[in-house]
């Protein structure tokens, strides 16, 4: 997941959908599923039917948040690379039109042909 004030690229670890769904639940609209979740340090991803959520926590005590959305159909292209037996990593690059780009790296367990699959059905 990328620092969006940095421009550092942050390690994607998998989390339970439940231990984000009580904070990401009143940002999603009706019929959006969420696909999966990430999290980086105190930062998390969800991967919905309908867009990428990246939610930035701020402040020492973490209740401040700051949540951006990338809609699928503002989506120009995106690339995978999957993990092999001695890298482990698995990396998306998505290309917005009014990002430049983001780029996800994830570690542990990640279905990229899965997420190429559920990018190419919600952004074509």
């Amino acid at each position: 997941m990328r620092d969006w004030h940095n421009g550092a690229v942050l390690q994607l670890v998998p989390v339970a959908l439940e231990e984000v769904l009580p904070d990401l639940a009143p940002h999603l609209i009706d019929g959006e599923e969420v696909v999966g979740t990430w999290k980086a340090r105190r930062d998390y991803l969800a991967i919905t039917s309908k867009r990428l959520v990246a939610v930035t926590v701020e402040g020492i005590s973490g209740k401040r948040r700051s949540y951006t959305t990338f809609p699928y159909r503002t989506m120009s292209n995106f690339a995978v690379l999957t993990p092999s037996s001695l890298d482990v990593s698995a990396e998306l690059e998505l290309v917005w039109e009014v990002v430049e780009r983001v780029q996800l790296r994830f570690r542990g367990p990640v279905d990229m042909v899965r997420l190429a699959d559920l990018l190419g059905r919600y952004a074509v």
